[in-house]
This record gives structure tokens, sequence and C-alpha cells, in this order.
């Protein structure tokens, strides 16, 4: 009965291998070169509109107060460090300061879960949660790199401005394209905090 039973498994399999082989075998070089391109641009859609930035860090001892704990305000230059490098990783060189165009934080709301010691390692990732005509904001979760606890999150709106003029200036489209599309602040927090944790599991 056994030996009946791995029989028809292994026609089952060698059918459904084949049913591939010859399905792949039909399609035109024209179609192929097709497909590979259209999941080229997939691809990077998903990496550059629905994967948020990230950056990992190490606290440094002068970044601590008296306490051992990091000065508070320290984590906002964690969320701009990080918008930084975002903008660097995706944007060419020099095509900001070309467009004369700069971003200028205008509100900011933080929420500390748990805090930060010297030569503690944490990931800060961001996503842009709101797309204005001027302005934009980009939530920010600040995570530990062992077990994905939260540290931090945080919430921040900025203003673009034209450098000549010092007056408020339309998001350029280069900079809409490099950062992605927008997501509900609330569900990219959970969402990062529960990746985060899962991750964690198999590290």
């Amino acid at each position: 009965m056994l030996s009946l039973w791995t029989y028809w498994l292994n026609c089952v399999l060698l059918s459904c291998i084949f049913g591939e082989l010859q399905g792949r075998s039909l399609r035109s070089p024209e179609i192929q070169g097709r497909s590979a391109r259209s999941s080229h641009r997939l691809s990077f859609l998903d990496r550059t509109r629905k994967r948020p930035f990230r950056r990992h860090f190490r606290v440094r001892f002068d970044e601590c107060d008296l306490g051992g704990i990091v000065y508070h305000p320290n984590h906002l230059r964690y969320c701009f460090d990080t918008l930084d490098a975002a903008f660097e990783q995706r944007i060419k060189e020099g095509v900001l300061e070309g467009l004369g165009w700069d971003p200028l934080m205008k509100k900011t709301t933080v929420v500390w879960h748990r805090p930060l010691k010297h030569r503690d390692r944490f990931i800060v990732e961001g996503m842009v949660t709101r797309w204005g005509n001027s302005s934009f904001d980009v939530g920010f979760v600040g995570l530990a790199s062992r077990g994905g606890a939260p540290v931090f999150e945080a919430r921040h709106t900025f203003v673009g401005l034209n450098r000549t003029t010092g007056r408020p200036a339309r998001v350029p489209s280069v900079v809409r394209a490099a950062l992605g599309d927008a997501m509900d602040y609330s569900k990219f927090v959970q969402g990062r905090t529960r990746r985060r944790k899962m991750l964690s599991w198999f590290s």
C-alpha cells in the first residue's frame, strides 16, 4: 500500500514539473522579455514606493546624560539622520541643491517607550505618512536591534522652503518618488513593530 502511495505521489510531482517547464517553453522570447522587465519594474516600485527607509545606530557616550541615558533631543537627531540617509541613498547628489529646495521641521510629536543607554544598538525606520503641497509628514519608529522592542515613535511635519526666497515651496516630484507613497501613521507603527518582533524570533 505504501509503495502505491509513493508511486502516485511521484507521478503527481512529475506532472506538475513537466507542466511548468512546458508552459515556460511555450512563451516567446518577446513575452519572456516583457515579463522580466515587468517584474523588474514591480520590484523597483516595491523598493522605492512601499518599503520604509531605515538606519542602524549604536548609542555613543557623548549622547547620554549623567545618568547614562540618551538625552531626549538626540532622538530627533536619530530621525533626521535616518531621513538624510534616505535622501542620500535615493536621490542623486546635487539634485536637491540644484532645485534650491530644503525641508525644515515645523512640528514634532515623540512618544518614548523605553530608555536608550550607552552602547545600545537600535534601528530607526521611517516612512512618509502624509503628502501635502509644500509640506509632508514622516513617521519614525525606533526599535531595539535585539528582540525588536519599541524604543520610541515620532511623527515630524516638514515644510519645504525655497532657499532663495525663504518662502514655502512645492515638494519636488523627485522627492515624492524617492520617499514613496504615504502610509497611515498608526498602521505604519503597528506594522513595523510586529514585523521586527517576528524577525527577532528567527535571529
